[in-house]
């Protein structure tokens, strides 16, 4: 199972291209569900809040939609094995126009 807070991915070394226009994110991002479905592996769609040890839980949080409708409630899962990759924030550089043209 793999759990993240973007229901898609795009191929990072690729970004260069979105920045130029020479990539259509549309068309080159992969679809987590669609993935998953494909190659055996469930996915959720969601950002942990939470960890229970004891229960062998992860509690995700819910998934406001960009009108206010809740795409998914908050829920539980629970597990056997848990690897946790939270990935890492883009360096700036200092670029003053960073922070309002980024893609992330």
């Amino acid at each position: 199972m793999l759990v993240d807070g973007s229901p898609t991915h795009i191929w990072k070394p690729l970004l260069h291209e979105v920045a130029t226009g020479a990539l259509n994110t549309g068309e080159d991002e992969v679809n987590y569900f669609a993935h998953g479905y494909r190659n055996g592996y469930d996915f959720e769609f969601g950002y942990m809040q939470g960890l229970d040890q004891k229960r062998r839980t992860i509690r995700l949080s819910a998934i406001p939609g960009s009108d206010g409708q809740l795409l998914s409630p908050e829920r539980e899962i629970g597990y056997d094995w848990l690897v946790i990759a939270v990935g890492a924030e883009a360096n700036d550089f200092g670029t003053p126009a960073w922070p309002s043209t980024r893609c992330s």
